[in-house]
């Protein structure tokens, strides 16, 4: 489970009304006009691929890429991405702003917004530019989101994605076959879509220094804009504070606050726990280090190497002004945190957020609303036996005492508990 770093996010929310907080579900047209653009921009790629290289390497590749974009497409089908024009324009028109002073950078990239809290961006290597919404959320302007994308530009125009796969390919026979057999496989997408991240992940030494190059190359894109330069390195400093950020905690009191209704009263049993400092975890030591697991290297590192490599940066001034076209993007991200819980599925992740932000403001309308639309979700899988979904289990070594802590209470409560519950707080919107 990702650490749930979101609640800083939400602790920062202002008292939104419950309606500000509907899920948009009128998309349909625009993601089917995507998804057409998609798959002939998908074709081209693909074609030009076969034009630049040849033989085995140039079939390895096309299917890589071919399944993956399938899979891609079947995420986008599944409502896991947002076709809200202010952000896909405003993202489009970063990127051009971008390219249109630094003449390499290519501008027919397809955006895509992700429906994930985790404040980040990244591009699939065939000009295919995903930001999350969360990077909207957590982001102060539109010059450190400048600096985010120049740096993924970078990514695109120094084709790391393609030489991590052609390396990995030709150093791999396992892969190759694996690569030969998706065509046989039923669920060849999904396992399209776990290669291609096996693929891209497998040599951390050369992943490092690839974000390094970038955030070289990023810069000069990012400096040629005329854009305030001490604003590129404080978007790494932004990312390198969340990374450190302690582990989330709620006090326990939340529980009987929250739970101690008129339907149904409190109960302490739902907050046992198991025991777990018996257990020695001393038997089980990881197979790689932590840091080389690290999806980008020290961040610390790259801020340093950069202002050792640029000494301007040294003597340049922040910008701390934000946009309103931007304030207004950040605000409306922040107000579909909870919901992309839902559409993602992770109602276990969205009922705890829903606790911190009640920690803070216990009259936080729409949070109770959405509280009680995530215990339906729970109860609909408590039903079904399919909880392990939505629900974590309990790793003691991975979560914060807190979070294990929520999970005993979920795991503990019973189904008509549950009903009840989501009954009382789905209501509490009228």
């Amino acid at each position: 489970m990702k650490k749930l770093y979101i609640i800083v996010f939400l602790l920062l929310l202002k008292l939104f009304s419950a309606q500000n907080f509907k899920i948009d579900t009128a998309d349909y047209a625009k993601r089917k006009a995507f998804l057409e653009l998609y798959k002939t921009r998908g074709e081209q790629f693909n074609k030009a691929l076969k034009k630049k290289y040849s033989g085995q390497e140039a079939r390895e590749l096309v299917n890589v890429f071919t399944n993956f974009q399938k899979s891609v497409t079947e995420d986008i089908k599944d409502k896991m991405y947002s076709f809200d024009d202010r952000f896909v324009s405003y993202t489009k028109d970063r990127v051009n702003y971008i390219a249109s002073k630094n003449p390499t950078i290519p501008t027919d990239f397809s955006i895509l917004i992700a429906k994930d809290n985790e404040p980040n961006a990244y591009n699939f290597g065939d000009k295919t530019l995903v930001v999350n919404l969360g990077l909207f959320a957590f982001l102060n302007n539109e010059f450190e989101f400048d600096a985010i994308i120049s740096h993924e530009l970078a990514h695109q125009t120094l084709e790391h994605t393609i030489k991590k796969l052609i390396a990995k390919l030709n150093n791999d026979k396992d892969k190759k076959l694996e690569v030969s057999n998706l065509k046989r496989s039923g669920n060849r997408y999904d396992k399209a879509f776990e290669l291609y991240k096996s693929l891209l992940y497998s040599n951390m030494k050369q992943r490092r220094k690839n974000e390094i190059s970038a955030d070289s190359l990023g810069f000069s894109y990012y400096k040629t804009t005329g854009l305030p330069i001490a604003n590129y390195v404080q978007s790494l400093q932004l990312l390198k504070d969340f990374d450190d950020k302690k582990e989330d905690s709620i006090d326990v009191s939340i529980y009987k606050k929250v739970f101690n209704i008129p339907t149904q009263s409190f109960k302490e049993d739902w907050l046992k726990m198991e025991d777990f400092s018996k257990y020695n975890y001393k038997h089980y030591q990881e197979k790689v280090s932590q840091d080389s697991l690290k999806t980008h290297p020290d961040l610390e590192f790259r801020i340093n190497l950069l202002k050792k490599n640029y000494p301007e940066l040294a003597t340049s001034n922040l910008n701390s002004q934000a946009s309103p076209q931007f304030s207004l993007l950040s605000n409306l991200a922040k107000e579909r945190l909870i919901p992309n819980f839902i559409e993602s599925e992770k109602y276990g992740q969205g009922i705890y957020n829903c606790l911190a932000i009640l920690e803070d403001n216990p009259d936080h309308k729409a949070t109770k609303y959405y509280l009680g639309l995530l215990f339906n979700k729970i109860y609909d899988a408590r039903k079904t036996y399919t909880l392990n979904r939505y629900l974590d289990k309990i790793e003691p070594t991975k979560q914060s005492r807190s979070y294990q802590q929520f999970l005993s209470f979920m795991w503990n409560l019973g189904v008509d508990e549950i009903k009840n519950i989501g009954q009382y707080y789905e209501k509490s919107e009228n």
